[in-house]
Order: structure tokens, then sequence, then C-alpha cells
């Protein structure tokens, strides 16, 4: 396989023409996107187009060892030569979006432990405004391989799933209360998308339970 290190790079080999640092990175070489570019014969240019999705072998940044190839194109240069345009992006830190949200949330039965005036209970599923955030973990590809989060449900005996909590389903209606009160952070959805190339975000949304 071509090599990139084989082409005269159009520009700083330390940084590349431009480098972006990601809003989560606290110092050091670290969460960063790295722009190259390269001088390469017309004649010989589709010898530098590399698979990015599922490749078998990776393309990595010449400096940064742990910095992926993630998008490349390809303009003129003069005549005889074209310019090579490639992108190379490190596994992002996992970071949190933070906002208020409806949420729906199960209804709650009346319980054995808790009072009317203890909690406010409910016959149905409801929704609320409520504190939530987005959970941004990054993995590598190939997309069928990245786990999501397993999320909150309420399930009755029979592993069925329900809307309203009750004594008799897991968790029971005592136990969902003590996450109210406790202020314990449910998954609500986890769904994995494209960030860049072969990088994938996976992007939970977690919430209070109220």
């Amino acid at each position: 396989m071509a090599s990139l290190r084989d082409l005269e790079e159009q520009g700083s080999a330390e940084v590349g023409v431009s480098m972006q640092p990601a809003q989560q990175t606290t110092g050091g070489a670290t969460n960063l996107l790295v722009t190259r570019r390269y001088k390469v014969r017309s004649s010989s240019v589709t010898d530098y187009i590399f698979q990015i999705l599922n490749a078998s072998s990776r393309v990595m940044d010449p400096t940064f060892g742990d910095a992926y190839l993630v998008a490349q194109s390809i303009g003129p240069l003069d005549a005889s030569n074209g310019l090579l345009t490639c992108v190379f992006a490190q596994l992002p830190q996992t970071w949190d979006e933070a906002f208020y949200n409806a949420v729906t949330f199960p209804g709650v039965a009346p319980s054995s432990l808790y009072s009317p005036y203890d909690f406010a209970f409910r016959s149905g599923a409801v929704s609320f405004t409520t504190q939530a955030r987005y959970e941004h973990t990054y993995f590598l590809g190939p997309i069928n391989a990245i786990p999501t989060r397993a999320r909150f449900k309420v399930v009755d005996t029979d592993g069925n799933q329900v809307s309203v909590v009750t004594d008799y389903t897991e968790p029971s209606a005592d136990e969902y209360i003590s996450y109210v009160q406790g202020r314990q952070e449910l998954v609500i959805e986890s769904v994995v998308l494209p960030w860049r190339g072969d990088i994938w975000d996976r992007r939970s949304l977690i919430a209070i339970a109220k």
C-alpha cells in the first residue's frame, strides 16, 4: 500500500495546514483534528486514495500516531500534479452536553412504603422538563461492534416492558421512588451516530429520574 510519507507535504510536518483542538482538550496533544496537504503526481493519485470505513489497515497521521484518516479529497495543483488533502482525527474523549429537555417517565402506582404525601403517584406515563445531558463517547468502527448503553425500562414479571411502575415490576414502585428522591440518572436512549470517517459517536440521553 502506498504511504503518505512518500509524498511532499505542503505545510508544517508538525501541525499540517491546520490543527483544531476539540473543546474537551485540557492540554497537550489530545483531541486534535489535523489537516494535511500533499503534492502528488496526477498519474499516481489514485494510489493515495485509502479506504476509511472498515479498513483492514488504517492510515495514521505521520506525526500523531494515534490520529486516524477520516477524510480525503483531491484538487489541482499544476499541470502535472494534484493536491491531496487528508484530515486526521484522534479519538475524542467523552464529554457531556447538558440541557433541560422534555423526557417521558413511567407512571407510578401507589407503593407499600410511600404515601401520597411522599410522592405524587400517577396512573400513566408523563413528560416532564428535567435536567438532562447527552453523553458523547467515541469508538472506532465497524458500527455493528459498538455497544450502546442499556436503556432504562420497566418490565413486569413476564419480562414485558410496561409503562407503569408497581409493586410487581422491575424496578418496583418503592425502588423507583427512591431513584427520584436520590436524583438518580436514567439512560433514556442510546444511539450510535457517525462523527468523522470510521469514528462513531455513541450519544446517550441521560436524565434525572422524575
